[in-house]
């Protein structure tokens, strides 16, 4: 979906983006309420196989990433860069599944890194892509925690990220 958003807003003619999301932690040591900055993207859903050549991964631009962690710093807001797993498979991170992406270096789960990377690179627009941490896929104990009390920040403090990057862009 958020790739026909995109879509749209192109044949508009916007030409940068910045997406914000949440994912969910792979990785227990990834606390909630955590920016992401996807590195690259395990590719398992379907749409960005229609915008770049089939592969295991997909690579993020390294010049947006360097801009964004850039605008960050300034700022100061912790960030952690990683390899994400997008899977557009509501809740079906198995036990296994969860392993095997670990394994391959991802650290975060979501549903449309991989597409975006994709598609902003076949329609050569720029894209600023972050996630905040969510849940945690327990792989251990083969079961899902929501985190609520972990999680303290709300849509604004996300918000105002973007709003930071979206500035540090304008300069």
């Amino acid at each position: 979906m958020v790739v026909g958003l995109l879509e749209e807003l192109k044949a508009r003619g916007f030409k940068n983006f910045i997406v914000l999301g949440s994912c969910g932690v792979l990785d227990q040591s990834i606390q909630a309420d955590k920016i992401i900055l996807p590195s690259s993207a395990l590719r398992d859903e379907g749409t960005s196989y229609h915008y770049a050549p089939p592969s295991d991964e997909i690579a993020y631009d390294e010049t947006l990433l360097l801009t964004m962690e850039e605008a960050l710093n300034k700022s100061g807001i912790e960030h952690i860069r990683t390899k994400a797993w997008t899977t557009d498979a509501f809740y079906r991170e198995t036990p296994d599944k969860v392993k095997r992406r670990l394994a391959a270096g991802a650290k975060v789960v979501d549903m449309e890194a991989s597409a975006i990377m994709a598609w902003s690179q076949f329609r050569k627009s720029k894209v600023y892509q972050f996630f905040y941490t969510a849940d945690y896929v327990d792989h251990h104990n083969r079961t899902w925690d929501a985190r609520h009390e972990e999680r303290t920040a709300d849509a604004m403090t996300f918000f105002t990220i973007a709003l930071t990057i979206a500035k540090e862009l304008e300069r």
